[in-house]
């Protein structure tokens, strides 16, 4: 496999694309790899909105849970009581939208962020997804020998793998 120099390596911050990235990968339909890489990042996308929704879902159950038991079993809550419980409530979760889902549904994911968390599930491809997105998105782009070979490897590793099957097993 071809090595890249550390100018040429391209760690994103987050796992969120920028507007500067906009063409960080060939057009759709263009190259399959670059497909397969799109899809999965939908994919994530929708996986960690969903994750955020139902741990927000499971925490607004817990805390009527709680506060049920605590006002019918153990404290009488006084209605003044109940109206700064309820206010809290509502700050937590307006709270809560704005750091946790707010960021998920104005971006997409950023493609080098899609093709670690395939790798991370599928360790034979040996980075080969990584190098393959990073020679796609440099800017001087390699010859298309090395980019080639690289995408042929890749796409050997990943032939029959569904790309729902593997975002899955990211999140047990």
């Amino acid at each position: 496999m071809a090595s890249i120099s550390a100018t040429e390596k391209k760690k994103p911050s987050n796992r969120f694309r920028s507007d500067s990235d906009a063409a960080s990968l060939p057009e759709p339909g263009a190259n399959p790899l670059g497909d397969y890489i799109r899809e999965s990042a939908r994919t994530i996308h929708r996986t960690e909105l969903t994750m955020a929704l139902l741990r927000w879902m499971l925490s607004v159950v817990a805390v009527f849970f709680s506060l049920v038991l605590i006002d019918q079993w153990l404290w009488p809550l006084s209605t003044v009581a109940r109206y700064v419980v309820w206010v809290g409530f509502i700050s937590g979760t307006v709270l809560w939208f704005i750091t946790m889902v707010l960021p998920l549904i104005g971006r997409t994911i950023h493609p080098h962020y899609a093709a670690r968390q395939i790798e991370t599930t599928l360790p034979e491809i040996k980075e080969g997804l990584i190098t393959w997105v990073q020679l796609s998105d440099s800017d001087s782009p390699p010859p298309k020998s090395v980019l080639n070979a690289v995408g042929r490897y890749v796409a050997k590793q990943l032939k029959g793998q569904d790309i729902a099957s593997v975002i899955d097993q990211l999140n047990p």
